[in-house]
C-alpha cells in the first residue's frame, strides 16, 4: 500500500493536508540503547579506563559498582607491586626449561632477503665515478699531563687576577701625600702627589735615592743667621700648652743640614732645619708614680716639682721623607690650626725603635707626628720614658705659628 500511494497520488482538494512521506524501512538493525545499572556500569568502566577512580557517590547505592571500584583498587595495587629477580635456582630451571626452544629458533633458516635492482636517480649515470673520501685518523684519547698543566694555568691566572683587584682596592684606599712615605720595608704604600721641581736640585735626589742617608747639622747661635741660610720662615712652637699637665716649652739648640755637606749658603733650597726644644711640666704635687717618668726620677728622695722632656722639630721644604710603618701603629690625620689658615695633613705614629733624619736612635716608646701643608713638611718627636702624648703633639702643631 505505502508503494502503490508512492506511485499513484489520490485526487484531492489543493486545500487537503499533504500526504506524510514514510521513510523505507533499512536493513541495519537498529541500536540498542543502555538503561539503568547497565548504563551505570557502562560509564563506570569508561571513567576507569580513563584513569578516574570511583566516587563514594556512585558506589554508595550499586553493590555492582562498589565491587568493580575494589577490583580497581586491588588492580592498581598489583601493578605497583614490586617484582624481584628470581634467585639463581629458579633461574636455572627456567633457562633449562627454554633451552630447547631456544636451540630450535637458533637453527630455523632465517629468510633470504630479495635482492632489490639499484635503480638510477634521474640526470645521473652510473659510469660516472664516485670518490670516496679518506677518514681522518683522530686520536680519542685524553692527554692527562697536558689537561692538567691547562687546568693549572687557568687557576694561575684566576689568582692573579684577584690578587690584582684586592691591590687595586688597597691602592685606592691608601692616603695620598706629597712628601710623607709610608713604608713597609722597600714597599710603597701610600700614594704620591707631588708638584713642583725639586727633582733639579742633587741632594735633593740623593736622600730620595738613599733614604737612610744621615744629614750632617750644624749648630747655630743666632736665628738671624739660621733665617738667612733658609728659603722659609723658622716656625714658632707656642710657649704654653695648656694641656693637663702644663707644658712649657723653649728652645735651646738650633741646628742645619745644608745641601751640601760642610757648606752653608744663603737660602740654602736643600737645609733641612732641626729645633730641639725642652718641655717642662709641673707635677703638681701628685704622689702617683707615673710609668712615663719613673726612669727620669731619682731612685730616692722626695718627687721634684718640675720634670723636663726633649721635644725635637724636623723642618723641610720639598723634601720627601720615609716614614717605616711595618713596625708600631699609625694613623690618618688631618689639623685645622688656630690661625685659620690651611689645614695640616699627615700621620701620628707610635712605637720603637725610631730613626730620625740626623741618625738619632730613640729608643723605647716613641710618639711621631709628621704633618704638611702645601710644599712644607713638619716631623715632631716626642721623648721616650716621658709624658710627651699624642695629645701634646697634637696641641703644639694646632697652636705654632707656621
Amino acid at each position: 500500500m505505502d508503494a502503490l500511494r508512492r506511485l499513484i497520488q489520490p485526487t484531492v482538494r489543493r486545500t487537503a493536508r499533504p500526504v506524510r512521506r514514510v521513510a523505507p524501512h533499512t536493513v541495519e538493525p537498529e541500536m540498542s540503547r543502555l538503561r539503568g545499572p547497565n548504563k551505570r556500569l557502562a560509564e563506570a568502566l569508561d571513567q576507569l579506563i580513563g584513569g578516574v577512580p570511583l566516587n563514594w557517590g556512585q558506589v554508595e547505592d550499586d553493590p555492582e559498582l562498589l565491587t568493580l571500584a575494589r577490583l580497581q583498587v586491588a588492580g592498581q595495587e598489583c601493578r605497583l607491586q614490586v617484582v624481584t629477580e628470581p634467585s639463581l635456582t629458579e633461574r636455572d630451571a627456567i633457562l633449562d626449561a627454554l633451552s630447547p626452544t631456544l636451540d630450535r629458533i637458533k637453527h630455523a633458516p632465517a629468510p633470504r632477503a630479495e635482492k632489490v635492482a639499484p635503480k638510477s636517480m634521474a640526470g645521473f649515470s652510473e659510469k660516472v665515478q664516485v670518490l670516496t673520501q679518506v677518514e681522518d685518523n683522530v686520536a680519542i684519547h685524553t692527554n692527562i699531563p697536558v689537561l692538567v698543566a691547562r687546568i693549572m694555568a687557568v687557576v694561575a691566572v684566576a689568582g692573579l687576577a684577584v690578587w690584582g683587584v684586592f691591590s687595586l682596592i688597597a691602592w685606592l684606599g691608601s692616603p695620598t701625600f706629597s712628601w710623607i712615605e709610608l713604608k713597609n720595608g722597600d714597599t710603597l704604600l701610600n700614594k704620591i702627589d707631588r708638584t713642583g721641581n725639586w727633582q733639579s736640585y742633587p741632594c735633593k735626589v740623593q736622600r730620595e735615592a738613599d733614604p737612610i742617608t744621615t744629614e750632617y747639622y750644624q749648630a747655630f747661635t743666632s736665628k738671624r743667621d739660621l733665617g738667612d741660610a733658609l728659603d722659609f720662615i723658622i716656625p714658632n712652637l707656642p710657649a704654653l700648652i695648656t694641656e693637663p699637665p702644663t707644658y712649657t716649652l723653649s728652645l735651646n739648640q738650633m741646628a742645619l743640614a745644608p745641601c751640601e755637606p760642610n757648606r752653608v749658603v744663603d737660602a740654602d733650597p736643600g737645609a733641612i732645619l732641626k729645633l730641639n726644644y725642652t718641655a717642662q711640666y709641673t707635677l703638681g704635687g701628685l704622689s702617683v708614680p707615673l710609668t712615663a717618668t719613673q726612669s727620669i726620677l731619682p731612685d730616692n728622695g722626695p718627687l721634684p716639682d718640675q720634670i723636663s722632656t726633649q721635644i725635637t722639630l724636623y723642618v723641610a721644604k720639598d723634601q720627601p721623607t720615609p716614614l717605616d710603618i711595618s713596625v708600631g701603629s699609625w694613623r690618618e690625620l688631618r689639623i685645622i690650626p688656630e690661625n685659620d689658615k690651611a689645614p695640616f695633613h699627615g700621620v701620628m705614629w707610635h712605637g720603637k725603635p725610631y730613626y730620625d733624619r740626623a741618625g738619632v736612635r730613640w729608643s723605647g716608646d716613641v710618639s711621631v707626628l709628621m704633618v704638611e701643608r702645601g710644599d712644607m713638611l713638619y716631623t715632631l718627636i716626642g721623648a721616650p720614658a716621658s709624658d710627651i702624648t699624642e695629645e701634646i703633639l697634637l696641641a703644639i702643631v694646632t697652636n705654632s705659628t707656621w
